[in-house]
């Protein structure tokens, strides 16, 4: 296993991708930073939060929500303990079988081999877009 800083990205993004939360969590330092900027009356599960158990608490909230189908990273920049890249990804709404995809830009940093920080940003306006059609029960088990 790899312990640089893409190493470890790859790593987590893989293990999230297969399903193993356990395990992507496992790449986090105890007391990690977790943010997704989103607002959170948007998606229920956005915010910061801290460490590893708030981490695996909002991953299984979101998979509750929605099906991983596809998190595949697109090539990342390294500068130090700072990795920035893409994931390209495609979740199914589970309650509306809707499908939301797109790519969102993460911010990673890590040191001694794990994740100390994760800042993850997506198009704020297409995710609320997308919740606001589900909501409105416009399209069901498409």
């Amino acid at each position: 296993m790899r312990s640089d800083p893409e190493g470890v990205l790859e790593a987590t993004i893989a293990a999230y991708s297969l399903g193993d939360l356990e395990l992507a969590v496992a790449y986090f330092a105890d007391d990690c930073t977790f943010s997704i900027h989103v607002p959170e009356q948007t998606m229920p599960y956005a915010g910061e939060f801290m460490g590893r158990t708030a981490i695996l608490d909002r991953l299984h909230r979101m998979k509750s929500i929605f099906e991983v189908m596809r998190y595949v990273a697109r090539p990342m920049i390294s500068h130090g303990e700072q990795v920035r890249g893409q994931i390209d990804y495609v979740f199914r709404h589970r309650s509306s079988g809707m499908i939301l995809d797109g790519i969102m830009r993460v911010v990673v940093t890590v040191k001694d081999g794990a994740i100390t920080d994760w800042q993850e940003f997506h198009d704020a306006e297409r995710i609320d877009a997308f919740m606001r059609l589900v909501k409105s029960g416009a399209v069901q088990n498409t």
